[in-house]
């Protein structure tokens, strides 16, 4: 929604603190120097493939919010209790889809893992066909 800059840590802080929210959307993609952050497109997209992080975090997303890592983002989403929906994009599938679960798990974050799981077994299945 639009209660702040789209994918930054104020919007899933203010996603949490909304009455009737109990989950949230978000891409995870890699930068240049391989940090897993959140976008979504609008804001900077496929950019990030291309940029570094401290790149990343010079862009101003709006009320001095900048680009978040992935790590803040399930941070900020397990404090406020919500259910994340963790699409991964990018060239670095299987590293992405590994990386991810390592950080889910980590955080002892495991009611989606089997969705998780599925979603690393497509990746492979992808990888083994091109």
């Amino acid at each position: 929604g639009d209660l702040a800059p789209h994918n930054t840590i104020a919007a899933f802080r203010a996603a949490a603190g909304h009455a009737g929210v109990t989950s949230v959307e978000f891409d995870v993609r890699r930068s240049v120097d391989g940090h897993l952050v959140v976008t979504h497109g609008p804001e900077i997209g496929p950019y990030v493939e291309k940029a570094t992080l401290a790149e990343l975090r010079c862009r101003d997303l709006g009320g001095g919010e900048r680009v978040p890592l992935l790590a803040e983002v399930v941070d900020e989403c397990l404090r406020g209790g919500l259910l994340m929906n963790v699409e991964l994009k990018g060239g670095e599938g299987l590293q992405n889809v590994c990386d991810t679960i390592k950080l889910l798990r980590d955080r002892d974050y495991h009611e989606n893992h089997s969705e998780m799981q599925e979603s690393q077994n497509e990746t492979q299945e992808s990888q083994n066909e091109t």
